[in-house]
């Protein structure tokens, strides 16, 4: 029990000390994604775990407000798996 809320947390902490920080949400339900990033910002997200090489470059996208913090979001196409 609360996975996601450790993760965002500590990426958040991490990220406002100016460490690089990159979360990859995998979860069925987005929940970590759209704690970073406006739902309807999301231009890519991965539908497979685990991720294809090649596929994180393209899907990660930067916190709406934190610098240090990338986001590789997740879809919920991942509840089929």
């Amino acid at each position: 029990m609360g996975k996601t809320t450790t993760a965002v947390n500590l990426a958040a902490a991490l990220a406002m000390r100016r460490r690089t920080t990159l979360p990859s949400d995998l979860a069925p339900k987005p929940n970590s994604s759209i704690s970073f990033l406006d739902h309807g910002t999301i231009a890519a997200c991965t539908t497979r775990s685990p991720i294809p090489a090649g596929e994180l470059a393209r899907i990660t996208q930067p916190a709406a407000t934190l610098q240090s913090l990338l986001v590789a979001p997740a879809n919920v196409a991942l509840a089929k798996l």
